[in-house]
């Protein structure tokens, strides 16, 4: 009886963790290319509420970008700055954010909430090291000025991995 409620109290926690992955190969009928997405729904008691990686392949290049996704109060927003990463032991890049969007969720006067999603490109010297990578963290600063560093879950990276890994 014991070793049955351990596993359903197990099943429940490590559930918790990610609650929806999705790995997706789209057809880009314009450019002739691919799509290879990892689109992950966090658990919502998490910092962080979506991870996203796209792997675009073209005929001459393959290129990545990623998207974090949060709810926050207005205060908190991702800041329009830069996105530190630090993959294992590397040392720690410096990522260009490309795009920044903030869009009311809900609320009411007192307490409005937003959802806030940065994108960034990844450079290949970061790919490469995500690729074989045991921990990948991120730092980014809120519209306060304060700095949030946030730790990709296990499931999560080993979904980028995926992605990185497959060949079109």
């Amino acid at each position: 009886m014991r070793k049955i409620a351990f596993l359903v109290f197990a099943f429940f926690v490590f559930s918790m963790t990610t609650a929806f992955a999705e790995y997706k190969e789209i057809r880009d009928d314009f450019t002739n290319g691919w799509i290879l997405r990892s689109d992950v729904e966090l658990d919502k008691k998490t910092e962080m509420w979506f991870a996203l990686l796209d792997k675009q392949i073209d005929r001459n290049r393959t290129t990545y970008q990623m998207q974090l996704t949060k709810e926050t109060i207005k205060e908190f927003l991702f800041a329009n700055t830069s996105i530190e990463i630090k993959v294992d032991d590397n040392p720690i890049q410096s990522i260009s954010i490309k795009n920044l969007h903030n869009t009311f969720s809900h609320g009411v006067p007192e307490a409005m909430f937003y959802m806030t999603t940065i994108t960034a490109a990844l450079p290949e010297k970061v790919i490469t090291e995500i690729q074989t990578a045991k921990r990948v963290a991120f730092r980014y600063q809120d519209t306060r000025g304060n700095n949030t560093t946030y730790i990709l879950p296990d499931k999560v990276l080993t979904e980028w991995q995926q992605v990185i890994n497959t060949e079109k």
